[in-house]
């Protein structure tokens, strides 16, 4: 019984599980540095809806990101206004989560290096409930004025200081 139950705790308690797109450990001083890139505003990028994740997430296999020709964009992000040929073009990026929904998503653009991180925070409830926490992958449509450099997804997982560490009013909640 003993070991059943430390079986158990175990499995459920183990640390999260990060996806292989994600920010890597090595990478990681760049999430301090990305705290002073532009944020970009909600009306330049959207998530790809559920019904679409697998297609979209499927064209990202090789790729962090891929352009999007006008039908895949009206497809994509029925939501977002066309963009000006001449100002943005439309991109297919990559991102990661621990929920389907997460609590806010942050993006901002490095212009001068063309790099975009993609942060998505879940809100764990404070481990009430003990689980085995895993990052999927999932994809969004962003509206860039050149394509990234590079891209960035990270997700986010913790307790109450996702709420004090993010002004609510400057992220994504939808």
């Amino acid at each position: 019984m003993a070991c059943s139950l430390l079986a158990l705790a175990g499995g459920c308690l183990a640390p999260p599980k990060p996806h292989a797109w994600e920010v890597s450990h090595k990478e990681s001083q760049l999430l301090q540095e990305a705290d002073q890139w532009p944020q970009l505003s909600t009306n330049r990028y959207v998530r790809v809806t559920d019904q679409l994740q697998d297609e979209a997430v499927g064209l990202l296999q090789d790729s962090p990101f891929v352009q999007l020709d006008e039908g895949q964009f009206r497809r994509f992000a029925p939501a977002l206004h066309p963009p000006s040929r001449s100002e943005f073009q439309p991109f297919l990026v990559r991102g990661a989560s621990y929920a389907s929904r997460p609590v806010y998503t942050l993006l901002r653009f490095d212009a001068t290096g063309g790099r975009l991180l993609i942060k998505q925070a879940t809100y764990n409830g404070e481990m009430l409930m003990p689980f085995r926490w895993v990052a999927e992958p999932n994809a969004l449509v962003v509206l860039l004025p050149e394509a990234p450099s590079q891209v960035y997804p990270y997700a986010l997982l913790a307790g109450d200081g996702i709420f004090r560490g993010s002004r609510m009013d400057t992220v994504d909640t939808r």
